[in-house]
């Protein structure tokens, strides 16, 4: 129930419990909520700077550890990387 406060973490948390346990579902807890978001918005291309803010975390080591891409993804961003010169060296 939401109070003359408005919505609260602790609105929200107590919401997700009452849809886990309706749905019947073992294991499942807010927090999954939680890194699954985190998850998909590194996977979609957002950068761990962003989402670090749009999830409170002090410091972005803490949301790069939700990230689980694989190294696929490394080997496609330093594709992207245009370089101004032939593979015969720096320009002269």
């Amino acid at each position: 129930m939401v109070g003359a406060g408005g919505i609260t973490p602790g609105t929200v948390y107590d919401a997700l419990r009452r849809v886990v346990r309706a749905a019947k579902v073992a294991g499942l807890t807010p927090h999954d909520l939680r890194r699954t978001y985190i998850g998909r918005m590194l996977e979609a291309g957002v950068d761990v700077v962003t989402v670090q803010r749009m999830v409170g975390h002090a410091d972005p080591r803490t949301t790069a550890a939700y990230d689980r891409r694989g190294a696929d993804v490394r080997v496609a961003a330093a594709t992207r990387l245009a370089v101004p010169f032939g593979g015969d060296g720096p320009p002269k």
